[in-house]
């Protein structure tokens, strides 16, 4: 993404905040210290990294904005939906396919219970850069949950 972003000093940073035309959130990720934090347009990208089009070093030092607002997203064209989806046994799901899913569990007394649901393959986002397997019920990735196909 840095060819899409350039660096400005910190005037011409808070002049492109200031003059965004929609809405920005503002993310900041607190592992170091100054953080690093993004400004996101979700409307132009519904997800993380697409969605930045700003961001600084705790608004010190870094300052970083996209260089064109109006220009498109990146778009590889592959999808995530173009390598088949299996389940524990091998057996390729489809959309629409019910699957038994290992959702997590619990511990009681020493003893782990598992917790299985039953869903719906779905494929979310579809025609999109974000295309991908999913759960009806949820937005969670379905590749790599633990399932089994049911009948």
């Amino acid at each position: 993404m840095t060819d899409l972003m350039k660096s400005v000093s910190k005037e011409e940073f808070d002049a492109f905040l200031k003059a965004y035309p929609r809405e920005l959130k503002a993310d900041s990720y607190m592992a170091a210290e100054p953080p690093f934090v993004t400004y996101n347009d979700f409307e132009r990208a519904p997800y993380w990294p697409d969605s930045v089009v700003a961001s600084s070093v705790g608004g010190v030092s870094g300052f970083q904005v996209l260089v064109d607002i109006n220009s498109p997203v990146p778009d590889s064209g592959k999808r995530e939906t173009e390598e088949p989806l299996l389940d524990n046994n091998g057996a390729e799901l489809h959309e629409g396919d019910r699957v038994s899913v290992h959702w997590g569990g619990s511990f009681s007394d020493g003893a782990f219970t598992p917790n299985i649901r039953e869903e719906t393959i779905i494929i979310r986002n579809r025609g999109t850069k974000y295309e991908r397997w999913s759960f009806e019920s949820c937005h969670n990735h379905a590749r790599g949950f633990d399932m089994e196909k049911l009948a």
